[in-house]
């Protein structure tokens, strides 16, 4: 009996472990810097890394930025792009069926610090359930 639930609890840690994983690098973004006060900034979503998304439902990737920067979209990969203070929001309808990046500019007043980039994608699961990841930097 001990043996059998042993078995089940390693399995089912086993389970969210890969889980967990597997949804943390899905999202990623990798920041260049052009000049001492330019940044091109590339987020990439893999979507065929998340598990359990619903494609036909809606997704949002939202992008905070440092103040005194501006910022430019390069290519929204078909979602509707919102600029407003330090922060752009990016919404798709039908988040694609395939993986896609998301590119922009930062022009700062200062050398800014990329630290300071935080964001993340929510989305639908097939189950109906709103979820969040938080996107990593990649150096």
């Amino acid at each position: 009996m001990s043996r059998i639930f042993f078995m089940f609890i390693t399995t089912f840690f086993l389970f969210n472990v890969s889980y967990a994983q597997s949804n943390k690098t899905a999202v990623t973004r990798i920041i260049k810097k052009i000049k001492n006060d330019e940044l091109a900034v590339d987020v990439s979503v893999k979507v065929t890394a998340i598990d359990s998304i619903d494609l036909t439902k809606f997704a949002r990737l939202v992008e905070n930025v440092p103040e005194g920067c501006t910022l430019k979209v390069e290519d929204a990969s078909g979602a509707d792009a919102k600029i407003k203070e330090n922060k752009v929001s990016l919404l798709w309808v039908r988040i694609p069926s395939t993986d896609f990046h998301v590119k922009y500019s930062l022009t700062c007043s200062d050398s800014p610090d990329c630290n300071l980039i935080t964001g993340q994608l929510d989305y639908i699961v097939t189950r109906g359930v709103k979820k969040r990841i938080v996107i990593e930097n990649i150096k």
